[in-house]
């Protein structure tokens, strides 16, 4: 197994207590290290690549590690990539409220498209792997707090 750089945040707000609540996890979002930035999936914008101080200003708490992958960290930087203007999966998301398998093969959550690019995870069981099932996988190196100016 190879290893890829990850991020996760969580701030106070609403959704993000809401989905740590059902996920039961620590973290609400995910994001792939990609340079000085993030390759992430928004609710607001879909797969979008956001500089990394950025990513990090937008939460309360954060936290980088390596994360379990079964091809090279290029390749899954590549996938990553080549899904940058894809929307957001909002059938996923309700799909693990309801335990379905709704989702959209060609939209994405941030943690379907870290487990798709990093081809870890049965991509037809993508759809139901959540934020706290990546971090069960990944080994975390540095952990920060936004500090109020």
């Amino acid at each position: 197994m190879n290893r890829l750089g990850v991020i996760y945040g969580r701030n106070y707000t609403p959704a993000s207590a809401g989905l740590r609540l059902f996920m039961w996890s620590l973290y609400s979002h995910v994001g792939i290290i990609d340079g000085d930035f993030v390759i992430e999936a928004t609710a607001k914008h879909g797969v979008v690549r956001t500089p990394i101080a950025e990513f990090k200003a937008r939460y309360t708490e954060w936290a980088i590690g390596e994360y379990l992958i079964a091809c090279t960290p290029t390749e899954a930087i590549e996938r990553a990539r080549s899904q940058i203007g894809k929307p957001y999966d909002w059938l996923a998301i309700a799909g693990m409220f309801f335990r379905t398998g709704w989702d959209d093969t060609d939209c994405w959550v941030c943690s379907e498209l870290l487990a798709w690019a990093g081809k870890s995870v049965n991509f037809d069981r993508t759809g139901r792997y959540t934020v706290e099932d990546a971090y069960k996988h990944t080994a975390i190196t540095q952990r920060g707090r936004f500090v109020y100016a």
